[in-house]
């Protein structure tokens, strides 16, 4: 990496966290005003999902509007011969919440009745749905913009783990 890129990088990097620290703020001053009044502790509002969504749009925007491009996005599925871990990743939740729900009910902590089972497959599909919503935003976000650019600053730099640069050992 050329040191024009370097600072093309690190420049992209401090506005990205900036963004996000500042996303972080805005979010805990306008998270109150947003939340019905008699709510539960915790019930999310608005703030929380500015706070969710920032660091995804700002990530695409330098990788649109802010020159890093797209080679090191790392969306690749692979689909094809990792179907089996495909499907465990979408049997993995359901499966642990089904337990969870069992085990409760096992030990006392929950009464559970054959009537409720509708109501709990119905509930179970939106958690799925938003669980994987939010780990889209998350993932994107921090191991899609993120974890490449650091990577990328870091061995530019020569300070990979298990490398030793040449310019510190002279």
């Amino acid at each position: 990496m050329s040191t024009r890129d370097r600072k093309h990088t690190g420049r992209n990097l401090v506005l990205f966290c900036l963004s996000v620290l500042g996303s972080a703020v805005l979010a805990r001053v306008v998270e109150p005003f947003t939340v019905p009044p008699g709510a539960e502790p915790g019930t999310p509002g608005l703030g929380q999902l500015l706070w969710l969504v920032t660091p995804l749009v700002v990530a695409l925007l330098l990788r649109l509007l802010g020159g890093d491009g797209w080679d090191d996005f790392g969306l690749r599925p692979r689909f094809k011969g990792n179907g089996f871990w495909w499907l465990i990743s979408v049997v993995v939740f359901p499966v642990v919440m089904a337990i969870s729900v069992l085990l409760g009910a096992l030990l006392g902590g929950i009464q559970l009745e054959w009537g409720m089972f509708p109501v709990f497959t119905g509930a179970l599909l939106p958690a799925l749905i938003s669980a994987a919503l939010k780990n889209v935003f998350e993932e994107f976000a921090w191991r899609g913009y993120l974890a490449p650019k650091i990577y990328a600053l870091v061995e530019s730099h020569k300070l990979v783990p298990g490398k030793v640069s040449s310019s510190r050992t002279g």
